[in-house]
């Protein structure tokens, strides 16, 4: 539910872990194409489709995820993905 989903932000289980996987995998990925991701706006505790714009350019991406160190599935095989 969206009000505990609020109140609980930025746990665990609060971060879509499927999407979070599939942009790791593509950003590990050369490719041509513009990379679009979601990002949050902190201010309405709402994630904002398309937020994030990667060029093919890029070189380097910057990954802030306090998960990164666990152990949980998927946050290890995502750690695991991440030079």
């Amino acid at each position: 539910n969206r009000k505990e989903l609020i109140e609980k932000g930025g746990a665990p289980w609060t971060f879509n872990r499927d999407a979070t996987m599939e942009f790791t995998q593509r950003v590990q990925t050369p490719s041509d194409q513009v990379i679009i991701a979601l990002t949050s706006d902190h201010a309405k505790n709402d994630p904002v489709p398309g937020g994030l714009k990667i060029g093919p350019e890029v070189q380097v991406c910057l990954f802030e995820v306090n998960y990164l160190p666990s152990k949980e599935e998927p946050w290890d095989a995502i750690a695991r993905l991440i030079d």
